[in-house]
């Protein structure tokens, strides 16, 4: 229920015949002008400078001098309104201070010393010093109303001539003028007018004392609902101190009884414990200064001040948008009977200002020592019991909350109401600038705190919001002023923009985040998983690095910090509803997107070791977009397409031909890596099943640059901007940065495991990222490649042949199959395999075919185990490398799958020189180990006859360097033998082999030795001589 309008508010008293009905007339005047000082306060501050929208003075123009007239008399028109609002507020200062001395002074005048005070009065004259407070407040620091009126006098002087009331707006002038003052004068001249005319009434320190107690009393009871009430009390209290400095009361302090002496002291603890009040919207003062300064009146204003504690502000403006009112919506109270009417606002006041009057010792008689007048109209006071009057005094302060109950609207409108936070007229006052940055705006601020700060401040950062939508209400209804309208909504529409930009890019990285988790701890137990079927025992720097890992993600795991957000569906700023839903799945998409397309940059930019990076990532984003399916995302299939142009291939496959063939990005990456890295610069490791980097191509990265890298930026460079693969291709931006440290952490582990090598995963990854077609693209480029590689004349013999021989995955559908029958086609079509022949009887002394591959092969592999490198490290130390573990076992794959294919293997095994040497070195093994055993027991025969024992060797005495040589090829031969082994065993499995006829090979015929006796007999006869 709204209250009465003031006309009609205490018209019950003068019915009545109310005690105090002389001071409800006075209220009711203080009240009026209270009105009126507030709606002039609004218009004083949302006023802007005129002078500064102002174009050039035009230069005189002797020719027209009808120019400047015109420009003169138009500024002036437009600085009109403007002094209007200077003449208003020179007037309304004048008289609200002369109205509230001459109130102050009948207050103290001698027939009026033993009433008591009203409490309404003293509300009445608390609230029109406050309004003075304020205008004064506006009058020192509205630097646009001097301004005009400096801009305004000088116009006056060129257009006086022209005006008819010239002497009227002249004297104007000089009235304004003493009222304005300039810059370089004291600030200060309504709150020093105040305090003249205050200072000038008799026994105004009793009136001064009273209203100070009375400030006291209300912030120290906590009796203030709104902010408004509260600190008028704290911004009146300083002022009422610096009013009573200097006086008799403030003189005899010491001297005043305990319990007036405390009021003093409570007062100036109250102005410590609130050392900045806010003044006026976004302006506040330091009334401590009040205190300090030698003046002991004048005040500091400043422009509000920092925020120390964004989470207090943050958490005022969030608990007023909570739903905690609904939680009490069905409580009722059946002890109090529903009425028809309620009482009236100036009942309840006429009855506690009779309970008050009873009490209180609120009378200049007070002060001085003299009963109160009161006592004799409320006579049966004394006849009271101690419960009766506690009755009364609790039912007095109960009362006190009925205005606001009365007026409930109003005063639940006011409490949410936080539009303060966004205006900054008196920053524009002092930056002399037009507008202010959105950056640096309090909204703006607390917005991207809520967002960067727990994640328990995340659902009402909506609420932050609604300070836009209470600026623009402020703005219309209580300033009618549309331009701030119009800059608080532009202001607010981008901050929503804004908001959903960083809402959707941190929840985005968030579930990112716990995607990329997951996807780690199933790497994380595949792994523990693998290592315990194998029994392997796990290193401690790697249990140390994996549990520091799950300790990070399972502090960190939170899915349920952004869910109250993803069902949110509508949010109303400026009467219009947005569907933040929408909102945040457009952003998302773009998001998704702009990753895609940074780690398909990233792919083309790497190794061949990256296809597993790419399919985790790849992984980790379908689960980010199925954690965010809620926003309505489009599906991440049509968005990798879109990415990895295979919406372009399409496209281009309906507009050229059904026949060609248009590679996406990552066949093509794949295609290209594969034959420039892999194959150049990676050796193969059979016993591990892995491709490791060369030692050679790190050694010439190290000096001359990733060559494989500056062949691609090359490659890249020349590529058209319009081909077939990049014709709807969009633009690529920068990579999108890591907003965190943890998810960071998890790409780089994530992305980093498989870096080192490439193996079993790889090609599962690329059998994951491919499509059958494209798979068998890539194994014809490869074997394509390594015929270009082997000759021209073979590549121009099995180009022929290419038709017979397109797609092999109908008969074999394993990869390696496949090409091994290319191989074999390859070897059968050329005529290599009649050039390469070797008959089963064939021997290395009689061979019929010199160009036998197995004895050629043979050849190569004791070379390769006889004939290691040297390299020089950088500290200059020399270190041998065997061609094996240079070039790795690629070779010799290559050498096993040729012997196989041609069916020489059985020679291979018989006649490999390099396995001769293995045996041999066994026996002598065997050998050395049982001379040892044979030694040991003949040893103490030896030594009673003399002997001297000697080390005989089947091949002779060797050197020491000629030992280490030997050992030498001994491991490498043996490493290749253990290597021939598994690659042979692969190849049976793959492609076995043809069963042929036993070969029976005759041994040679035996010949014996022939003796010569001549040297028999030699060798006796020298003997006898001896």
């Amino acid at each position: 229920m709204a209250p009465p309008p003031p006309s009609d508010e205490f018209s019950h008293e003068t019915a009545l015949g109310f005690v105090f009905a002389e001071e409800m007339k006075i209220v009711r005047q203080l009240q009026a002008k209270c009105k009126e000082g507030r709606e002039l306060i609004n218009l004083i501050y949302c006023s802007r400078s005129c002078a500064r929208a102002f174009p050039p003075a035009v230069v005189a123009d002797e020719a027209d001098p009808k120019r400047m007239i015109q420009y003169y008399h138009a500024i002036f028109s437009v600085l009109q309104p403007q002094m209007e609002k200077i003449k208003h507020l020179s007037e309304f200062c004048s008289q609200a201070v002369v109205l509230l001395s001459d109130n102050i002074q009948r207050t103290t005048v001698h027939e009026n010393m033993t009433r008591v005070i009203p409490d309404v009065m003293m509300d009445a004259l608390v609230d029109i010093m406050d309004v003075i407070l304020q205008l004064n407040h506006l009058h020192d620091t509205k630097t646009s109303l001097r301004n005009d009126f400096s801009v305004f006098k000088r116009v006056f002087v060129h257009v006086k001539d022209d005006i008819q009331d010239a002497d009227h707006v002249e004297k104007e002038i000089v009235r304004l003028q003493e009222f304005m003052g300039s810059s370089y004068q004291a600030k200060g001249s309504v709150w020093d007018s105040l305090r003249y005319n205050l200072t000038n009434v008799k026994r105004y320190e009793q009136v001064t004392y009273l209203l100070l107690r009375h400030c006291v009393s209300h912030i120290e009871n906590d009796t203030c609902t709104t902010p408004s009430s509260k600190f008028k009390f704290i911004r009146a209290l300083s002022y009422l101190m610096a009013v009573l400095e200097g006086s008799d009361a403030w003189r005899r302090t010491n001297t005043l009884p305990g319990a007036d002496k405390k009021v003093i002291e409570a007062a100036a603890k109250l102005i410590t414990r609130f050392p900045v009040i806010p003044m006026l919207h976004e302006t506040s003062i330091k009334p401590v200064k009040a205190l300090q300064s030698q003046s002991g009146y004048k005040l500091e204003s400043i422009n509000g001040t920092s925020v120390k504690n964004r989470d207090s502000m943050f958490d005022v403006v969030a608990a007023s948008r909570d739903y905690f009112k609904k939680k009490h919506k069905e409580r009722k109270f059946s002890q109090i009977p529903d009425r028809i009417a309620s009482a009236r606002l100036c009942q309840i006041q006429m009855l506690r200002t009779t309970i008050d009057s009873m009490f209180a010792k609120r009378s200049m008689g007070d002060l001085n020592g003299k009963s109160s007048a009161t006592s004799a109209l409320f006579s049966f006071k004394k006849d009271l019991e101690s419960s009766d009057v506690e009755t009364l005094q609790e039912f007095y302060h109960k009362a006190g909350a009925f205005p606001v109950l009365l007026d409930l609207s109003k005063t639940i409108k006011e409490l949410a109401d936080f539009s303060n936070l966004w205006f900054r007229e008196l920053y524009l006052e002092l930056a002399k600038s037009v507008q202010i940055p959105a950056e640096i705006s309090v909204p703006w601020v607390l917005v991207e705190h809520c967002l960067n700060s727990s994640p328990s401040r995340i659902e009402p950062v909506l609420a932050i919001l609604d300070v836009y939508n209470d600026a623009g209400n402020c703005s219309l209804y209580e300033l009618q002023q549309q331009h701030l309208y119009d800059e608080t909504e532009a202001e607010g529409k981008l901050c929503f923009d804004h908001f959903v930009f960083l809402l959707a890019e941190r929840m985005y990285l968030h579930y990112k985040t716990l995607a990329a988790t997951d996807t780690w701890r199933e790497w994380t137990r595949s792994q523990e998983c693998n290592l315990h079927s194998k029994n392997v025992s796990v290193p401690s720097k790697t249990n140390l690095t994996l549990s520091a890992h799950s300790k990070t993600l399972n502090n960190n795991d939170e899915d349920s910090k952004y869910a109250s957000v993803l069902i949110q569906r509508h949010v109303s700023i400026f009467g219009r509803n947005y569907d933040l839903t929408l909102q945040l799945g457009q952003r998302v998409d773009a998001l998704l997107g702009k990753d895609l397309e940074s780690w398909f940059t990233k792919f083309e930019a790497s190794d061949a070791t990256c296809y597993v990076a790419l399919l985790d990532m790849l992984k980790v984003l379908k689960r980010t977009r199925a954690s965010l399916s809620i926003l309505g995302l489009d599906e991440f299939n049509d968005v990798l397409d879109e990415t990895n142009d295979e919406t372009v291939e399409c496209l281009l496959v309906q507009s050229y031909s059904s026949e060609s063939f248009t590679r996406t990005r990552v066949h093509d990456q794949i295609s290209q890596t594969i034959l420039t890295d892999l194959f150049q610069h990676f050796s193969l490791k059979f016993d591990v099943r892995r491709f490791i980097r060369m030692p050679l191509h790190e050694a010439l990265t190290m000096t001359t640059g990733d060559q494989f890298a500056h062949e691609e930026c090359l490659r890249k460079a020349k590529k058209p901007q319009l081909s077939k693969e990049s014709i709807f291709r969009s633009k690529i931006d920068n990579s999108i940065p890591v907003k965190t440290a943890e998810y960071g952490a998890l790409e780089k582990v994530i992305t980093g495991t498989h870096r080192a090598f490439f193996g079993e995963p790889h090609v599962e990854a690329i059998c994951e990222l491919l499509s059958q077609r494209e798979l068998v693209d890539i194994a014809n480029d490869c074997i394509n490649f390594a015929i270009a590689k082997s000759s021209k004349t073979v590549q121009a013999k099995t180009t022929q042949q290419s038709d017979h021989l397109g797609d092999f995955t109908e008969r074999y559908p394993h990869l390696f199959q496949c090409a091994l029958e290319r191989i074999n086609s390859m070897l059968q079509e050329s005529g290599i395999v009649s050039e390469w022949e070797a008959p089963p009887d064939s021997q290395p002394e009689k061979m019929p075919n010199g160009s036998s591959f197995y004895h050629v092969w043979c050849a190569l592999e004791f070379l390769s185990c006889n004939n290691p490198r040297t390299e020089v490290s950088v500290t200059e130390e020399t270190t041998t490398i065997s061609l094996r573990a240079m070039f790795g076992d690629g070779m010799q794959f290559a050498g096993c799958t040729l012997v196989h294919l041609l069916g020489q293997r059985t020679l291979y095994d018989l006649w490999n020189v390099s396995q001769h040497v293995i045996n041999v070195h066994h026996c002598e093994e065997v050998k050395t180990t049982s001379d040892t055993q044979i030694a040991l027991v003949s040893s103490k025969k030896n030594r009673l006859k003399g002997d001297i024992p000697s080390a005989q060797t089947t091949v002779g005495t060797l050197d020491k360097e000629m030992k280490d040589k030997a050992a030498r090829f001994v491991v490498n031969a043996r490493e290749m033998r253990a290597t021939s082994k598994q690659i042979f065993h692969t190849l049976e499995t793959a492609w076995p082999s043809e069963n042929r006829a036993t070969t029976t090979f005759t041994p040679p015929s035996f010949t014996p030795p022939i003796k010569n006796p001549s040297s028999n007999t030699q060798k006796s006869l020298a003997l006898e001589q001896q």
